[in-house]
């Protein structure tokens, strides 16, 4: 098995930085920064669906620092970079930077696609203002 399929099935977050460590120790986070990254913040945003109750009971970990981390490290992020970010940022309840997220992509003409549409309005639910999820709809 290699690194992006044991990243892509990581079912804890504990499992996902013991790979994240080893990708950096191992070198191979330099020789494929973006595709290790990408993978790494998909499967970050997707364990946190069914543990986002469970996060509250850790005080030292924090689930946006570590996705801004994994984010920043990604050389030129695309779409599907933002898209998991922003998604991250909805599950555990903060949407207002998921909100910020959106409007940095957008100021920097990164494109949205279909699945960014979701997040966003997701994050606009969870804020309830009805104005906001018009003017993102629109």
């Amino acid at each position: 098995m290699n690194l992006l399929n044991g990243i892509k099935q990581c079912k804890f977050i504990k499992q996902l930085h013991q790979l994240h460590a080893y990708s950096i120790s191992s070198g191979l986070l330099l020789l494929h920064p973006s595709p290790l990254l990408n993978a790494i913040l998909h499967a970050f945003a997707s364990i946190l669906i069914p543990t986002t109750n469970n996060l509250a009971k850790s005080a030292t970990f924090n689930p946006s620092n570590y996705a801004h981390s994994v984010f920043r490290s990604i050389p030129n992020p695309s779409t599907f970079s933002y898209n998991n970010l922003i998604r991250a940022h909805t599950l555990p309840s903060a949407p207002f930077y998921a909100l910020e997220i959106f409007t940095l992509l957008r100021r920097l003409s990164v494109p949205p696609d279909f699945h960014t549409f979701p997040f966003v309005l997701r994050a606009c639910a969870q804020l309830r203002v009805l104005a906001l999820s018009q003017s993102v709809h629109l």
